[in-house]
């Protein structure tokens, strides 16, 4: 149920390369001049074909997370690998991100930014409901896992070990959640902001990179310490609980 809200965490950056997903269909509706129009229209499209594309392959790299999760013989080595790997691809789309959006910013004229940055509070604002909402349905899906781990370890000691694992865990992926909400909400007017430099934008990027790597660590952590202390049959039931919130 809430692939989708990890996917966004590890994968997403800030709410847009521009300012929002509707972008594209805002520079055509307020951007006057055929011409300067027709310009950034193409810096757009080729960043949504980047975007597309990276996204194919990173919605395989989830299937594949997924695998490294119910193995039991995953190493930190190979999460580390894994991750590398990940964050490579989101470094180059980032590249992709800033260069478009300086260019863009070129082109625009500050009328028709305004316009448009008018229009996207709107979708600033459903955003920010949607993922309060997600928050809310991430803390009932783990107390499942909770109930699982009750109903499966029946030896006290390592019970109370797994369910502190995963509470533990729980807290780290709301906590990122909310920050990457906060870097995107407080850095509205940044990205509001037809001037706004390479250097305020990319300190945007770098903010939500760094939570990325955060839950990286934390899923990894999650995943060994439960493997440590649990049994084979009992990791099976488990993750498979597990996999249900990812």
């Amino acid at each position: 149920m809430l692939w989708a809200l990890l996917f966004t965490l590890i994968f997403s950056g800030p709410e847009s390369g521009m300012i929002n997903a509707k972008f594209k269909k805002h520079v055509k509706k307020y951007v006057v001049e055929k011409e300067r129009k027709d310009q950034i229209l193409i810096l757009v499209k080729f960043f949504e074909k980047e975007s597309k594309a990276l996204r194919k392959k990173e919605k395989k790299s989830m299937t594949q997370l997924a695998e490294l999760n119910t193995s039991r013989t995953t190493t930190t080595e190979q999460f580390q690998e894994f991750f590398n790997q990940v964050m490579i691809d989101r470094t180059k789309m980032n590249d992709i991100k800033l260069e478009t959006r300086m260019k863009v910013q070129q082109l625009i004229e500050p009328s028709e930014w305004d316009q448009i940055v008018t229009a996207s509070k709107a979708y600033w604002n459903k955003n920010e409901k949607k993922r309060a909402k997600q928050i809310s349905k991430l803390k009932k899906s783990f107390l499942k896992t909770e109930l699982k781990i009750e109903k499966t370890i029946t030896d006290p000691h390592r019970q109370q070990k797994a369910l502190a694992i995963v509470r533990q865990f729980k807290d780290e992926v709301v906590r990122i959640e909310k920050a990457i909400d906060d870097v995107n909400i407080n850095n509205k007017t940044a990205m509001g902001n037809l001037n706004a430099t390479e250097s305020e934008i990319a300190e945007m990027i770098k903010q939500i990179y760094d939570l990325q790597w955060q839950l990286f660590e934390n899923y990894k952590t999650n995943h060994l310490q439960l493997v440590e202390i649990t049994t084979d049959q009992e990791w099976d039931k488990i993750v498979k609980s597990l996999n249900k919130i990812f």
